[in-house]
């Protein structure tokens, strides 16, 4: 299977790429790794983390395709 990565910076935004040649999946049907019965599993967390991590998350309709955006915070002047 064939994986394509991309990615992308400019000084307003870094946009990461991820798509396979997979079936790809529902991300509404991932279970949820809050949920107390899966909090001890060892697997689930990786959406949970990029929906953290990232500004903004796309997944094509198909599920095979991710994109990733992230933007540079910007910082509080201290007072």
């Amino acid at each position: 299977m064939r994986e394509r990565r991309q990615a992308r910076q400019s000084e307003r935004e870094a946009i990461f790429t991820v798509e396979d040649e997979g079936d790809g999946f529902n991300v509404r049907e991932i279970p949820d790794p809050c949920d107390p019965a899966n909090l001890f599993k060892s697997n689930g967390r990786g959406v949970l983390l990029i929906y953290n991590i990232m500004d903004e998350v796309e997944y094509s309709e198909r599920g095979n395709r991710l994109k990733m955006v992230a933007r540079p915070k910007r910082e509080v002047p201290a007072t």
